[in-house]
């Protein structure tokens, strides 16, 4: 199965770019200044609303594109594409919605599954700050500084040892289905 997945998403990787993105409008989202990401200024949490029907929501990440960089919508859609492929578990890869543009700041955005850690439990009514600091991801650079509390317990050798195999086996799976080295984005480490 794993092979299947990663023959099919080489090819889109490779070649297979036909599709349209789906792409949302800011006024799909709820934003907080609390689901910011701190490790990061390109990163955020946000709720998208009546997604994947009516009256349901979901924990998304978001990660931000300056609309100055050259070529940013076409590089945008295209990981936007990419990323919704099904793809081997192994490259640590996050799924993607689609993308957001906005007009306002000048960029565009990756719309993107957050860890199963941070998406499930939510509760059934969503207050203001329904994404609580305990769901906000962590980068592995705060978690191998030791920057970060709630992971001071991951710390430990043998920790570091499966991150690592981790990382070796993504990169690994990357060099096999030919991903571009500018796109790399570890997830769900």
């Amino acid at each position: 199965h794993n092979i299947s997945l990663a023959a099919k998403f080489s090819s889109v990787v490779r070649y297979d770019r036909q599709r349209a993105a789906p792409k949302f409008a800011m006024r799909d989202f709820r934003f907080d200044p609390a689901y910011v990401l701190p490790s990061t200024e390109s990163s955020t949490m946000a709720l998208l609303f009546d997604y994947p029907a009516k009256k349901e929501n979901r924990v998304v990440l978001i990660e931000w594109v300056d609309e100055s960089e050259r070529y940013a919508e076409r590089d945008t859609r295209d990981k936007t594409l990419i990323l919704s492929t099904p793809k081997p578990g192994q490259l640590l890869l996050p799924t993607c919605y689609g993308m957001v543009e906005d007009t306002l700041n000048r960029r565009f955005g990756l719309v993107l599954v957050p860890p199963a850690h941070i998406r499930a439990n939510l509760p059934s009514i969503l207050p203001t700050g329904a994404i609580s600091q305990k769901r906000m991801p962590v980068s592995l650079k705060e978690l191998l500084d030791g920057r970060h509390p709630a992971c001071l317990q991951m710390l430990d050798l043998g920790a570091r040892f499966r991150l690592a195999k981790k990382l070796v086996d993504a990169v690994h799976m990357m060099h096999c289905v030919g991903w571009i080295h500018k796109y790399n984005l570890f997830y769900n480490l």
